[in-house]
C-alpha cells in the first residue's frame, strides 16, 4: 500500500517558481510473508495431527479396556 499526497507550483510555459507552500507527504506500508511463516504453519499442522493421532489412540486402548472388562464380568 502505498499514498502520496503533494502540492505542485510553477508559472507559465516552462518556467518555474511559485512553490510557495510545496508540501509533499509520503505513507508505505509493506508485508512480507516468507518461507518462516510457512514452515510455522506446516509445523503447527503437524503437531496437531500428532495429537489428534495421540487422543485417538486413547481412545482406542479405552475402549479395548472396556471391552476387556465387560467381558470378564458377565451381565
Amino acid at each position: 500500500m502505498q499514498a502520496f499526497l503533494g502540492e505542485f507550483g510553477g508559472g507559465r510555459g516552462d518556467a518555474g517558481g511559485n512553490f510557495g507552500n510545496s508540501k509533499d507527504y509520503y505513507l508505505g506500508l509493506s508485508w512480507r510473508i516468507g518461507r518462516a511463516a510457512c514452515l510455522t504453519s506446516a509445523a503447527s499442522m503437524a503437531s496437531k495431527a500428532r495429537l489428534n493421532t495421540a487422543e485417538l489412540n486413547a481412545e482406542k486402548i479405552m475402549d479395548e479396556v472396556k471391552r476387556q472388562v465387560v467381558k470378564v464380568i458377565p451381565a
